[in-house]
């Protein structure tokens, strides 16, 4: 992991990270960390999980396979969520048969950070696309950043009314909310408040 900046992005700390993770993990790893994690929430009395595990042109559906075993193999102790979440910051041709093979497996979602990739309104098209397609739900990273824009998240809220999919969607983060005007702030707030979408922030 010696690709950070001075800066310490958040960038830079996705990039590092799935650099790390997908050159460094096995299957097997991926497996014990999984393992590691899951007894420490079930001591502490955790009954409910979601986990977004990544999926993409290098490690394909890898990851995925083990989780979904993990989730098996503790199933009479917890229930275990699995969002298939996109791997790179781009539509890539790659990422998206590995998204489209995930829907093989036991995931409930897709998942991606459009606010991060260069084209992000087609993201956000691309994963509703393919939730409706499989029936699966959304759960995105929307706006995590300190940039006064949160043209992502209405766009996102507009969709899901659009094709009537609000239930079946959420949105995380969404720090931008900060950064804009109180004005702005409240418009995007009533906006969610008046759908059915759902809603995990950050402090």
């Amino acid at each position: 992991m010696n690709n950070l900046t001075d800066e310490g992005t958040l960038m830079d700390a996705i990039e590092a990270f799935f650099e790390y993770a997908e050159h460094s993990f096995t299957k097997d790893e991926v497996k014990l960390r999984a393992r590691k994690m899951l007894e420490k929430c079930i001591e502490n009395g955790t009954g409910f999980l979601r986990t977004h595990i990544v999926v993409d042109e290098i490690v394909g559906t890898g990851f995925l396979e083990s989780i979904c075993e993990i989730k098996e193999e503790y199933k009479a102790f917890i229930d275990i969520q699995i969002i298939a979440m996109m791997g790179t910051l781009c539509l890539t041709e790659g990422q998206n048969k590995s998204l489209k093979r995930a829907a093989d497996y036991d995931i409930i979602g897709y998942r991606g950070a459009p606010t991060l990739c260069e084209n992000p309104f087609a993201v956000v098209d691309f994963l509703f696309e393919l939730a409706l397609e499989n029936n699966k739900l959304i759960d995105l990273h929307i706006d995590e950043s300190d940039d006064a824009n949160v043209d992502v998240l209405e766009y996102v809220i507009k969709k899901a009314k659009a094709l009537d999919f609000e239930n079946e969607t959420t949105v995380g983060h969404i720090t931008a909310l900060s950064a804009v005007s109180e004005e702005r702030s409240n418009e995007i707030i009533n906006q969610l408040k008046n759908s059915e979408i759902n809603v995990v922030t950050l402090p």
